[in-house]
């Protein structure tokens, strides 16, 4: 990984032109998960693209599909305002990862700069 500065960064992700950084992803432990973009084909979409309702979604961890969930509680709430959520897949894994992001516009841009979306 390039030691460049990002192209978005908030308390739940950092986008790298070189790689994506989902902050404490790992459930109970709070560690982050890296995607290198370059060792496999890796795509992304919205929760909101994929259909996903309030049973698809998790605040931490697995939800009832295979997406695994960096934190954020506000995800899980019914009512209210809601972050963006984002969807990444990595050829070869059987989990996507889903964040969320505080800035809808400038995490897009800086996804649509470094990965191809995928309409699902």
């Amino acid at each position: 990984m390039a030691a460049s500065a990002p192209l978005y960064q908030d308390k739940f992700v950092q986008i790298f032109a070189d790689h994506i950084s989902i902050k404490s992803y790992y459930f109970p432990f709070c560690r982050g998960r890296t995607i290198n973009i370059g060792d496999a084909p890796v795509s992304w979409t919205t929760d909101k693209e994929l259909g996903l309702g309030m049973v698809d979604r998790k605040g931490w961890g697995m939800g009832l599909n295979n997406i695994w969930w960096a934190p954020d509680r506000v995800r899980e709430w019914p009512m209210g305002p809601r972050h963006l959520c984002i969807v990444i897949t990595v050829e070869g894994d059987t989990f996507r990862k889903g964040f969320s992001v505080e800035d809808d516009e400038a995490a897009l841009r800086a996804l649509e700069s470094v990965l191809p979306r995928k309409r699902q």
